[in-house]
């Protein structure tokens, strides 16, 4: 009884959403993706076809008088070489191409980069000590040296920071009755 009164819930919505003009529309495997329609929830990475395809379909989309209402939700195809390796002169341009595709997918997933300022307090949970300095001139603990940047996304730290910091100068005092 119960599932004959969802299944009639149901179609009095679908009927409610049809007289609204709302349609629901389902992306094509193949077709490129489109940002305003379409919401990437995966990447995967495919190195014999195009970029921007989409590879497969988790939900449909809904739109009404032209207006998205939700986007469908898809997978999108990156590659990492999208010209042919034979087409680059040497193995240096085929490691800067994947380099600059790899930013790229890399922004689209909102990581993004940081350096720390030489003279800036050090923070553990941004930065990593990898070598520590002795120094007259600055506190303990102030960053020196930076050694390589660190990467966040939506706030949450991916890596951190290898910075040098300075140290506080160890004076030993020996007394006399030792």
């Amino acid at each position: 009884m119960e599932a004959e009164v969802k299944e009639k819930m149901y179609l009095d919505a679908i009927q409610v959403l049809q007289f609204a003009g709302v349609e629901k529309f389902t992306p094509e495997v193949g077709e490129q993706l489109d940002m305003e329609k379409h919401s990437v929830v995966h990447l995967v990475l495919d190195l014999k076809n195009p970029p921007g395809m989409i590879v497969q379909v988790f939900e449909e989309g809904y739109i009404c008088n032209g207006r998205i209402l939700r986007r469908a939700k898809t997978d999108k195809r990156f590659n990492l070489l999208q010209a042919k390796p034979e087409s680059f002169q040497n193995e240096a341009e085929v490691k800067d191409k994947m380099y600059l595709d790899a930013i790229e997918v890399l922004q689209f997933a909102g990581v993004e980069k940081f350096t720390p300022e030489v003279g800036e307090q050090l923070d553990m949970e941004k930065h990593s000590v990898v070598h520590l300095v002795l120094d007259l001139k600055n506190p303990p603990g102030m960053i020196v040296q930076v050694f390589e940047e660190g990467y966040i996304c939506n706030g949450r730290i991916l890596r951190r920071a290898k910075v040098g910091v300075s140290r506080a100068v160890e004076t030993r005092g020996r007394s006399k009755n030792a």
